[in-house]
């Protein structure tokens, strides 16, 4: 993502708002960027599952991790497949975020 670094360097903005950004290696590049503040106004980010609701309606405060099958139906291979993709896709997510990412939610909720 060095191209995406150069551009925010080349542009020199007192700062630059992203939200939605999906992909881990622009979300690294991001996160490395001083002037950058992510808003995070869902929870695809960092939710493999149902948006951090649990199968039965309740609401989920734990971290992404093992606990997180549960909110998959055992369908088969196929749901096996796809929610180790998910729950991949989301781990490539927070550990492009980074130490240095600034954030900020909208709701008590996102927080």
């Amino acid at each position: 993502m060095g191209r995406l670094s150069a551009i925010v360097r080349e542009l020199e903005p007192d700062w630059i708002i992203v939200q939605n950004v999906m992909d881990s290696g622009s979300l690294a590049a991001l996160s490395q960027e001083p002037r950058v503040i992510h808003v995070i106004q869902d929870h695809r980010i960092f939710c493999p599952g149902r948006g951090k609701v649990l199968p039965d309606g309740a609401p989920c405060d734990e971290p992404q991790g093992p606990q997180c099958d549960r909110c998959f139906r055992d369908d088969g291979e196929l749901d096996v497949a796809r929610r180790d993709v998910r729950r991949e896709l989301v781990r490539s997510r927070l550990d492009a975020f980074g130490d240095r990412a600034r954030a900020v939610v909208l709701s008590e909720y996102m927080r």
